[in-house]
């Protein structure tokens, strides 16, 4: 029996294979890392307040209506 270099499917699959080991490897050192600090809080600046105000109700003002402007009459036509 011939031993002879890998073929085509065998390297592709080989490649394959190493790929989700390392993909594998990598995800269980980022596991194991101790988990980061909780980030610090910004400070409120200071002498700006926001105060909650209340939204005005909505008034009714009457406002005139636009008033429609005669059109000219389009002669007859001859036909």
């Amino acid at each position: 029996m011939k031993r002879g270099s890998l073929s085509t499917r065998q390297a592709l699959l080989w490649i394959i294979s190493l790929l989700v080991v390392a993909s594998m490897v990598c995800s269980f050192v980022t596991y194991l890392q101790p988990p980061r600090p909780e980030p610090t809080p910004l400070p409120t600046p200071q002498g700006v307040t926001f105060e909650q105000t209340a939204t005005p109700a909505p008034t009714s003002t009457p406002t005139a209506a636009p008033q429609p402007t005669a059109q000219p009459a389009a002669p007859p036509s001859d036909g």
